[in-house]
């Protein structure tokens, strides 16, 4: 039976979901957990004029906001940690009660929690609220992050908005508190206990703990990733729409070092799935979404998870990004994969993905270097299944053994 490690960045439903899928479809999955660095007195909703200022050109901030709301340097290890521990009992409970055999599940502490990202992802309103009794939810919910509310001492910008508070930043680490102690926490190995080889590597998150796992005799038959763009990294003519904020997508974004260290290990054979293949956006139309239907088809569990970060409503499609990458580990097809010619970084330390569905690029500076060429490379384009089957309503599913 196959062995994969996973490691995965949470809290994010399609990344619950993917250690679901693997516990239920394998015999024994190690799963390596990277949190996220947050600082809890930030405020936990970007406000309009981020998107106003943002350079999606150079996908950068201006200057003059560095520091505020999205872009911020620093990080509260307390809270980090804290907010670590909170996802980890979150994900253990949800993989219980969809009853998933826990006991063949190893959990992994990711070396890395201060990644060195330009920014720093705080937390958002509805990461904090999963799975929260009835008043802690309430009082969350009820934090107020206006101006007229501000106490003396936190910062506000000319919008109207607290950009940080103390006194919210306490209440909500209470109630993340209060949690902990109320629930059962997974056993957390340390990443010098993982097995010496796996059939696969499934990447789910930043390349930073791969890296540590290479560099520590780890090895791999492949390496399964949700990485990369073929359009996103490059300049095309104008009015083209991008299909995600970040160049290379978030998981290579979050340590581009690792990264393209991960991408040298040229021995072993890369199976990468860029964003396009996750998203309807722009020029492309065919990428794997779930629909509301299938959620709700999918369970009482499941449907909570969803319904809890997506504000109590499921309408629409919704792009499930790092979820594509464990079900064509499970059960991709060849037919919609073509092979990566080469992979190369611009000197914005961004990565292009050469393959027969490239464009011509038009490069902002000087060419581009060489990372990798591999003949046993390849990269998922839109849907994965063949041809004219898209994967939406309740097939979307269906790889569950029962209902959960």
């Amino acid at each position: 039976m196959s062995k994969y490690l996973a490691f995965v960045d949470f809290p994010d439903p399609d990344n619950f979901v993917l250690v679901l899928e693997l516990a239920k479809k394998c015999g024994y999955v190690d799963v390596v957990l990277t949190g996220r660095p947050v600082d809890l007195s930030y405020a936990p909703s970007y406000p309009a004029h981020f998107y106003k200022d943002f350079n999606f050109a150079k996908f950068a901030l201006n200057e003059e906001h560095d520091g505020q709301w999205f872009a911020k340097h620093t990080v509260n290890d307390k809270d980090t940690e804290l907010v670590f521990i909170v996802n980890a009992i979150r994900l253990y409970k949800f993989l219980k009660q969809c009853e998933a055999d826990v006991s063949k599940i190893r959990f992994f502490r990711a070396e890395s929690v201060d990644l060195p990202l330009k920014f720093k992802h705080h937390m958002h309103k509805q990461e904090w609220k999963f799975d929260l009794e009835a008043d802690d939810k309430e009082l969350v919910n009820n934090l107020s992050w206006k101006t007229e509310d501000a106490l003396p001492g936190e910062v506000v910008d000319a919008d109207g908005n607290i950009i940080r508070s103390s006194h919210n930043r306490d209440k909500i680490a209470d109630v993340l508190q209060s949690y902990i102690d109320k629930n059962e926490q997974p056993m957390m190995h340390d990443l010098k206990e993982l097995s010496k080889h796996y059939d696969a590597f499934l990447v789910a998150g930043p390349f930073t703990d791969v890296e540590t796992a290479l560099n520590n005799g780890v090895n791999a038959g492949r390496i399964v990733a949700m990485a990369g763009a073929i359009r996103t990294g490059t300049i095309f003519s104008e009015g083209e729409a991008r299909p995600n904020l970040f160049p290379d997508q978030f998981n290579i974004y979050a340590d581009s070092d690792a990264a393209e260290a991960v991408f040298k290990h040229s021995n072993i054979p890369l199976m990468l799935i860029p964003t396009e293949a996750t998203k309807t956006w722009g020029s492309n139309g065919n990428g794997f979404v779930f629909s509301a239907q299938a959620i709700e088809d999918s369970g009482p569990v499941v449907t909570k998870l969803f319904k809890e970060y997506y504000g109590n409503k499921l309408e629409g499609k919704f792009n499930v990004f790092d979820l594509v990458a464990g079900r064509y580990l499970l059960h991709g097809s060849k037919e919609c994969t073509q092979p990566v010619e080469s992979i190369y970084m611009d000197k914005q330390g961004r990565f292009v993905i050469k393959c027969p569905e490239s464009k011509e690029y038009k490069y902002e500076d000087n060419e581009p270097l060489l990372v990798r060429t591999n003949p046993n490379d390849c990269v998922v384009i839109g849907n994965m299944y063949p041809t004219d089957t898209r994967i939406t309503d309740s097939s979307v599913f269906e790889l569950f053994t029962s209902k959960v």
